[in-house]
């Protein structure tokens, strides 16, 4: 993670002033598979594919990415089912982001 803090004229900065934060948050998944039941995936080995269930309508955005952090897929979701596919991506432990318009969280699943 980079924090990068600027002050008021980024055009001039002054070396050795000092900057005061008076508001500073951060925003990011807390955990991993606490999903409040928004979906459920299901790994169809058969038809090499992740399957998620919603429980109602939504329009997100979902990110496969590996243990490491590395983004795989990027899919958009409309509705109360999505899939992504998994042709060509070995087995093991992936994280499944889920981002709608009121959260975003994180789902863990072994392929």
């Amino acid at each position: 993670m980079n924090i990068i803090l600027l002050p008021t004229d980024r055009n001039n900065p002054q070396a050795g002033s000092t900057i005061y934060i008076d508001d500073l948050t951060f925003e990011y998944a807390q955990s991993i598979g606490e999903n409040n039941n928004s979906a459920k995936l299901f790994s169809d080995h058969d038809a090499n594919l992740i399957k998620l269930n919603f429980a109602e309508a939504t329009d997100a955005t979902i990110v496969l990415s590996d243990i490491n952090g590395r983004t795989l897929k990027k899919i958009h979701a409309s509705g109360i089912e999505a899939s992504i596919g998994m042709a060509g991506i070995p087995k093991g432990v992936y994280i499944v982001q889920i981002s709608d318009p009121s959260n975003i969280y994180s789902i863990k699943i072994i392929w």
